[in-house]
């Protein structure tokens, strides 16, 4: 009885100080994320709701956006994107484990029928390849659709200096599209 009531009381307490419905790259980016996302909202009145899209995968959340007493407005996918090094890995083989691998944080806003309204880098981690976090760079990717996205097909020039980084994006981007019906 006594395990069974502090089992309770924990969880209680856990839950009011951490949403248990959010994964670690929200929690991490949580004010940088609610801030691209209202920016986003046309509709000001409503409290703006992530709701978990529970997908099983590593280092990659999705969350719908919807806004109080409204239907679904869009998507949100956080993410950290493996960009290998300079001499590792390229972004279609990201099998890492034996290459020492750099990464960068990214946050990606559609609305509900997947275009993006808004890229951002959260953050970035290495020395090589910042160009991409340019946001002049980020802007020609609003209004694409996401589903267009292919590392077959360039949709979005690259940027100088940043091959490995633009590679490991689209990459990212192609994989989103598959991910919310």
């Amino acid at each position: 009885m006594v395990l069974k009531y502090s089992l309770f009381t924990l969880f209680l307490f856990a839950g009011q100080y951490f949403n248990l419905t959010e994964g670690p790259l929200l929690t991490n980016y949580k004010s940088k994320i609610h801030k691209q996302v209202n920016s986003l909202v046309e509709d000001k009145k409503g409290k703006t709701t992530l709701s978990n899209l529970n997908l099983d995968f590593n280092n990659l959340e999705g969350y719908s956006i919807s806004v109080q007493g409204s239907n679904l407005k869009g998507f949100v996918f956080i993410k950290e994107v493996k960009a290998c090094s300079l001499n590792g890995c390229t972004a279609k083989s990201i099998k890492t484990d034996n290459v020492g691998s750099e990464y960068y944080d990214i946050s990606v806003v559609t609305d509900k029928h997947k275009v993006i309204q808004s890229i951002k880098v959260l953050d970035y981690f290495s020395d090589y390849g910042y160009q991409i976090t340019s946001k002049k760079y980020l802007r020609k990717y609003e209004g694409k659709q996401l589903c267009d996205f292919s590392t077959d097909q360039d949709l979005v020039d690259g940027i100088s200096g940043a091959t490995i980084s633009y590679s490991a994006l689209i990459t990212s981007l192609e994989e989103f599209c598959g991910l919310v019906e």
